[in-house]
């Protein structure tokens, strides 16, 4: 089976490339699609999982690998890990009900998750999956009050006064970038889009 993920791989690879980093981090495991992705790329995957079942699933297909699996709700865990992690890392956020059931009683964590990624590092670099869910209506109706709107999401990146990212929307993903790799991230994505 070829995994397919929604994190864009070429734009991935460059920014970890320009800002060396080793580190992945994900929420909501799900199949574990992105993290199989990631433990090729990065040295260090973790994926939080709030679904006991996902989750053992996912324990169990990553046993052995570089990929370390925790369970529980994405913005307690990424709040604790993070700090302990204490380093720059690539953050994909993907804890949103986006295509299937609710796990959690929220449907769309991201708000609170932007917050702890922000406080604890505004150099992270975050990927929010599913970008058409905060552009458009979310394809889960019983979720639609549960998602925030576009202007709250990036207004998210900015409620902290060391924060000034970058955000922009590639492919499927709301990225926010920090302004040092600004020019080089530019150049590539616009060099790619006029080739």
């Amino acid at each position: 089976m070829t995994e397919t993920t929604g994190l864009p791989i070429p734009l991935t690879e460059l920014i970890r490339d320009e800002l060396g980093i080793d580190t992945f981090v994900e929420t909501g495991t799900g199949l574990g699609r992105t993290a199989a992705i990631a433990s090729d790329m990065f040295r260090f995957v973790y994926t939080i999982e709030a679904h006991q079942g996902r989750w053992e699933q996912a324990r169990e297909r990553f046993r052995g690998s570089n990929v370390a699996c925790i369970h529980g709700k994405s913005p307690v865990v990424l709040a604790s890990l993070l700090d302990e992690l204490d380093r720059q890392c690539i953050v994909f956020l993907d804890a949103h009900c986006a295509y299937r059931d609710k796990v959690t009683d929220n449907a769309c964590p991201l708000l609170s998750e932007i917050k702890v990624v922000m406080a604890a590092n505004p150099n992270h670099v975050i990927f929010i999956d599913d970008q058409q869910s905060f552009t458009s209506f979310p394809p889960v109706r019983e979720c639609w009050g549960e998602y925030p709107e576009l202007v709250q999401v990036v207004n998210a990146f900015f409620d902290h006064d060391r924060a000034s990212p970058f955000v922009f929307i590639e492919g499927k993903c709301i990225v926010s970038i920090p302004r040092a790799i600004v020019e080089a991230v530019g150049e590539f994505v616009t060099g790619r889009e006029n080739d």
